[in-house]
């Protein structure tokens, strides 16, 4: 971080130049910046005896946590606090099994894929505490990124493609993507997917 005194010195060289707007809104700019990185503050919100792995919010207090246990079981916490205090909603039954990722739509309407022995793509439909496996093994790799924009309509970074559902999930249509420039191996995968 900038010290003040440092701060003003360089106000002070640009005031004397011919640029002195400029040098205003550069000031400006950086006292912003300053506030902005104090008033940042980061609360701990993992759970008590729990080893916190990957989670989702779909707003400031409703969230789902994965997490592990001291005997290496995983499972699903489940918030409406703001982490305050969780409610354990699903559990692996075998330890090691976990979900790599997941993704809630809203608050009932969710994906997710876990990888352990095998690796899956899941959908709840129930708020996290009953999962269905909708897992397409032609195109469904473990690692790569999926986004879903609503309960319907998803992206999945497959090898070397993307893929599309408009039915939550139950069929994938390949989409037409361009070959990276400059990839010297030929092969690609989408380790994240992300719209906005």
């Amino acid at each position: 971080m900038m010290s003040n005194k440092i701060i003003f010195q360089l106000f002070n060289e640009l005031i004397t130049s011919k640029m002195k707007t400029n040098a205003i809104l550069l000031f400006i700019c950086l006292l912003l910046c300053v506030s902005n990185m104090q008033g940042q503050e980061w609360l701990n919100i993992n759970p008590d005896n729990y080893e916190s792995c990957q989670g989702f919010f779909i707003d400031n207090n409703t969230g789902w946590i994965s997490a592990r246990t001291e005997s290496n079981h995983y499972t699903l916490l489940y918030t409406e606090t703001g982490g305050e205090s969780f409610e354990e909603i699903f559990a692996f039954p075998e330890p090691g099994i976990r979900f790599y990722r997941i993704q809630m739509v809203d608050s009932l309407i969710g994906y997710g894929t876990i990888f352990g022995v095998d690796t899956f793509f899941l959908k709840t439909t129930n708020g996290g505490y009953n999962w269905e496996n909708i897992t397409d093994t032609s195109i469904m790799e473990l690692g790569y990124g999926y986004y879903f924009v609503n309960p319907d309509t998803g992206f999945y970074g497959g090898f070397n493609s993307i893929y599309k559902t408009i039915n939550g999930g139950e069929l994938w249509t390949k989409m037409i993507t361009p070959d990276p420039q400059g990839n010297p191996f030929g092969n690609y995968g989408i380790n994240e997917l992300y719209f906005h």
